[in-house]
């Protein structure tokens, strides 16, 4: 085309080929770039990553070597010492076959005495537990008949080796008659409040 001032010449026609040069340079520099930040960004992570991992294995390690615990008692002191043992206390009084025994010799007794008499009813209470154990083993005896000669028997008496004190016995028929008339004393005194309280109300 022509124009006043001459022909017509288009100057931009040339930059086309240079813009899409420039643009292929610009997108490859942009993708090779960023895969090396990639990569550098990759080790200085991994770096840390594998130290973070290696401190924690060496941790639980450490841990384990050296579990939590109770390192016991110290040393005690001396009220925690074993106590001394208490000493037992002494026998009752009451109790069955603590008193001593007063033993006197028969030819010593003078007849119609009182240690006559005590050892005269000494002699029946024995004479008394001898019957008696000899009735027990007649009777063992006529059982023993009516069983089997095989069968052998399980049951057989007891001998008695225990002496009867009289006067152990005295001091606990006493106890038991005090007892008793305490008890006759309260219900005496408990049946008047009651018949105190009945005429009262009335």
């Amino acid at each position: 085309e022509r124009t006043p001032w001459g022909p017509w010449t288009d100057y931009s026609r040339n930059f086309g080929p240079a813009e899409e040069a420039a643009a292929a340079v610009v997108d490859h520099i942009l993708t090779d770039g960023g895969t090396i930040l990639w990569q550098k960004y990759l080790e200085r992570k991994a770096f840390g990553f594998a130290a973070d991992a290696v401190c924690g294995c060496l941790t639980s390690e450490l841990n384990m070597c050296y579990v939590t615990h109770d390192e016991g008692e110290g040393e005690l002191g001396s009220d925690w010492e074993l106590e001394e043992e208490p000493e037992p206390r002494e026998i009752d009084s009451w109790a069955r076959m603590h008193l001593p025994v007063r033993r006197q010799v028969i030819n010593d007794a003078v007849p119609g005495t009182a240690a006559s008499s005590k050892l005269s009813r000494t002699g029946d209470i024995r004479k008394m537990g001898a019957s008696a154990r000899s009735r027990m083993s007649d009777r063992g005896k006529s059982a023993k008949s009516d069983k089997k000669a095989d069968v052998k028997p399980r049951a057989f008496p007891l001998a008695d080796d225990n002496a009867l004190d009289e006067e152990e016995e005295r001091l606990r028929d006493a106890k038991g008659q005090e007892e008793a008339r305490r008890r006759d004393k309260d219900r005496k005194a408990k049946e008047m409040e009651k018949s105190k309280d009945e005429e009262r109300r009335k």
